[in-house]
């Protein structure tokens, strides 16, 4: 199902709750401007492929084609964002529904160039890509996995947020920013690829990492020779010192280390001790 008109909308005027249901195997395609202006309690689920891309012609007076999803999003298929430069995705509240947001347990992808904000964000499972930019006022990552190589910009009143899951940078290989404080309890997982660069974690905030892991591994039998270093993680002011939890076998005396300072951390290939 394709959605390209100029307007589509669920309306603002009902007295009972209204939704949109994508049943698995559907495919929902929102190329137009999109306003799910309804009560509270109205909602979007999708159980298969929702996508909002750039408009496919002149949106003239409706904002570029830009969606304003003013209802929650329940998302167990895939959610993707797609609008380029110009446009972005808006979750705004109103007085029928003061709370709109994401719920995720699937895939929920915002593209390159591609922005969002939202006031809530709650994952309890599956996947976060962000390559693009993505402005939640309250976050709550509680499993699952957070990875791309765009940014996260936390809005909210309280900007230090708890991170259950496991951060990977990256699709492949790539650099992840947080902007704000970050607090991160589960795993974070780093790829090294030598000339092709390595995963690295951007925190423009403090960054607290008591009992975070760290699980490091390197891209395609790529391996750092004796003395060599390479930056995994910065941070405005680091606390806590994460476990190194899994990395790849090295031969004969070599072995990591961790070098730790206030704003960043490092991994250094050294000799083991005897």
């Amino acid at each position: 199902m394709q959605f390209n008109g100029d307007t589509w909308t669920t309306g603002s005027n009902f007295d009972s709750p209204l939704a949109i249901i994508n049943e698995v195997g559907g495919l929902m395609l929102f190329s137009g401007y999109f306003d799910s202006y309804t009560n509270q309690g109205s909602s979007i689920e999708n159980f298969g492929t929702m996508r909002f891309i750039k408009n496919l012609y002149s949106t003239t007076g409706k904002g570029g084609g830009f969606p304003a999803l003013k209802n929650s999003i329940k998302n167990h298929g895939t959610f993707t964002i797609d609008y380029g430069t110009n446009n972005y995705c808006n979750f705004s509240p109103t007085d029928q529904n003061p709370n709109p947001g994401i719920i995720n347990d699937g895939i929920f992808e915002i593209k390159a160039q591609s922005r969002c904000s939202s006031p809530y964000y709650t994952q309890t499972g599956g996947k976060t890509v962000i390559n693009g930019t993505f402005g939640p006022r309250n976050l709550d990552i509680q499993h699952g996995v957070l990875s791309g190589s765009g940014t996260l910009t936390l809005t909210g009143d309280d900007n230090t947020v708890q991170f259950g899951g496991t951060i990977s940078p990256g699709d492949d290989l790539g650099t992840l920013t947080v902007v704000n404080d970050l607090t991160v309890d589960g795993s974070i997982e780093m790829q090294l690829g030598g000339a092709a660069g390595n995963d690295k974690l951007v925190v423009n905030g403090n960054l607290n990492l008591d009992g975070a892991r760290l699980y490091v591994s390197f891209r395609e039998q790529y391996m750092l020779g004796f003395g060599q270093e390479v930056t995994l993680i910065t941070a405005d002011n680091i606390t806590g010192y994460p476990v190194l939890a899994s990395y790849p076998i090295l031969p004969g005396n070599l072995g990591y280390e961790l070098v730790q300072t206030a704003t960043s951390i490092k991994m250094r290939i050294s000799t083991k001790p005897r």
